[in-house]
Order: C-alpha cells, then structure tokens, then sequence
C-alpha cells in the first residue's frame, strides 16, 4: 500500500493530509505532530482560559475526525528526530520510543525564516511594516536589510525591527 507521511499537524500539514485523503483513497496517510493537541485556534486560547468559551473550543478539528472520517493516522507528542529522502524513511519519537517509519511521499515544511509573528512598540509605522510583512510572507532576512533610510519622515537610518531582526538572524546562523 502507498504511505504518505506528512511532518506536522498545523494548517499546512493538515490540509495537505486531507487534501491527500481526497484524491487518494486508497493509501495510508500518516501525520506527525510534535505537539500534545491536533490543530488549533491560537487565538481562541485566551477565551478558553478565560471560560469564556468551551475549553475544547480551540482544537479545529479533533482526532477522531483525522482517524474516524479522514483515514488520517494522527501521531500526537511526536518529534520527527530524523530525514532521510534516499532511503525513503524518518524516525519519530515518542516519549522516547523510537520507531522507524518507511513513505512513498513525504510532506514536510521547509524552513525558511518567514515573518509569522511580531510584538512591535512605538510607532505606528512600525506596526504597518511589520503587518505588510507578514501578508507577503517575507522573511527575517528581508526585514533586517530594509532601507527605511529613504523614509526619513518617518525612520532614522536604522530601524528598529531592521536591527531586532539583524539580532535574530544572528541567532538563527
């Protein structure tokens, strides 16, 4: 039987899972997800702390769907601890058993420094580069080397988040 092995149960790896599913009914699928829940709202967290909604309320979709209605194998608190193409396998452990899983098709997500995330103060230009972006999924790397020099209305030569994302490339290399 075929096996497609997807790294990462967020929004991308569940969508490729399912959109697998439906145009390939007859393979095994399996999902790897290095957290302890399935795919979930982070913004719903607070209100679920808060009870103001259910505390189940953030998880989009829960694991019996991936299992029950998908015929998506979901393998929760899993960390994929090695890849390797040529020989068409990856080892995941869990809680520190290690097993060794074989594909056909492996899904996984390259990365590549993309801008998910910034807490910006000041500003209000600030906040709008760093939301344009996020909307062009640009990366650290395009933020740390921003001429915002050409703007000095707005900017001295150096940007704030131009040197706080110089600071972070530092430590991503």
């Amino acid at each position: 039987m075929h096996r497609i092995v997807v790294i990462g149960g967020g929004t991308t790896g569940t969508t490729a899972a399912f959109y697998a599913r439906r145009t390939s009914r007859n393979c095994e699928i399996i999902v790897v997800e290095q957290e302890r829940y399935p795919m979930y709202s982070k913004c719903k967290l607070p209100f679920a702390i808060s009870g103001e909604v259910p505390a189940e309320s953030p998880v989009e979709f829960l694991p019996e769907l991936y299992e029950r209605s998908m015929k998506v194998m979901l393998l929760l608190n899993t960390e994929v601890v090695e890849v390797d193409p040529s020989s068409k396998r990856v080892v995941p452990s869990a809680d520190g058993r290690i097993e060794e899983l074989s594909f056909d098709k492996l899904i996984a997500k390259e990365e590549r420094h993309h801008v998910v995330g910034v807490q910006a103060a000041g500003a209000s230009w600030q906040v709008d580069l760093a939301t344009i972006s996020m909307m062009h999924s640009a990366k650290v790397e395009d933020l740390a080397y921003l001429e915002t020099c050409y703007a000095p209305a707005l900017t001295s030569i150096w940007s704030p988040l131009s040197a706080a994302a110089q600071a972070l490339l530092r430590k991503l290399r």
